[in-house]
């Protein structure tokens, strides 16, 4: 993340803040206090670990490789649970497992950035005699069918979209106040998702 460093480690706190917030929630409801989803806390704490370690640089190329498999992974594990969700359920059901999926989805486009996944190989320093051919690799000047991965276009779209969820969970947040009382317990998950979608657009718009 090209940032001023003081922003990289304003970030990195609270991610680690948003990591201990749902690792906690997790402990809560493992001794029986609290109902939650602990797939969807389990994804939050682990982003919220994963992209500490981003903004502070500690990760090398072929673990942003390893951990973007993951995140694919949990990604489609979410999106399906949207579907179904949204089959049983409508719209309304579908926000709080969609936001994970979209934050995977950035988690991804954010990892392959750091592994160099979808540049173009230039092979630079190989002597290959004419008639060698290489099957599967990109030869200089072509763009590897990996490319889209981080293509500039996602990247806005991955931004738009999680502006989008930050404005349906502040509403949603307004509408549960209104309705409950309660505006201590909701506000804490509030401000950890927004700290999680500003800390992402920051992170896909200074990548």
């Amino acid at each position: 993340m090209s940032a001023p460093g003081w922003l990289r480690w304003a970030l990195a706190a609270a991610m680690i803040a948003v990591a201990c917030y749902h690792l906690a929630r997790l402990a809560r409801a493992r001794i029986g206090r609290g109902a939650i989803h602990r797939d969807v806390e389990l994804g939050h704490a682990g982003m919220g670990v994963v992209m500490t370690a981003m903004l502070v640089g500690s990760l090398s190329e072929s673990h942003s490789r390893d951990l973007a498999l993951i995140f694919v992974a949990s990604m489609l594990w979410f999106a399906s649970r949207s579907i179904g969700r949204y089959v049983l359920d409508g719209p309304r059901g579908v926000g709080p497992l969609l936001e994970p999926a979209v934050g995977c989805a950035a988690m991804v486009y954010m990892l392959a950035v750091l592994a160099g996944i979808g540049g173009s190989s230039t092979m630079a320093g190989m002597s290959m005699p004419d008639s060698a051919t290489m099957a599967g690799m990109s030869m200089p000047g072509q763009p590897s069918p990996l490319a889209v991965l981080t293509s500039p276009a996602l990247g806005t779209v991955l931004v738009l979209a999680t502006v989008a969820l930050a404005a349906w969970s502040v509403g949603r947040w307004r509408i549960r106040v209104e309705l409950v009382g309660d505006s201590v317990t909701p506000v804490l998950g509030l401000g950890c998702g927004l700290a999680v979608n500003v800390t992402t657009v920051c992170m896909l718009v200074a990548r």
